[in-house]
């Protein structure tokens, strides 16, 4: 599971760590980018910050403007990560 934001620069991160995972894969018998999903944070729409790059995207986490903590932790812990592999 890959985390990103919905920045120019979270775009790059994951691009250079998708680069980095392909290279370290080549030494591999277990390829981890088959098996790679993407889960965005605060990300507003997904569809267009995602870099081309063959990722599943699992969910969007959105931003919680001025929410509690305790709240915050509620909302993500309803998500299905795993379900939707």
């Amino acid at each position: 599971m890959i985390t990103a934001g919905c920045t120019a620069a979270s775009d790059e991160k994951l691009k250079r760590a998708y680069q980095a995972m392909k290279i370290q894969e080549q030494n591999q018998p277990v390829s981890l980018l088959n098996h790679a999903v993407l889960v965005y944070n605060q990300c507003s729409n997904p569809a267009k910050a995602m870099p081309d790059l063959p990722l599943k995207v699992l969910c969007n986490v959105p931003y919680f403007h001025q929410m509690p903590e305790i709240q915050i932790l509620e909302q993500v812990s309803a998500y299905d990560f795993f379900g939707n592999l």
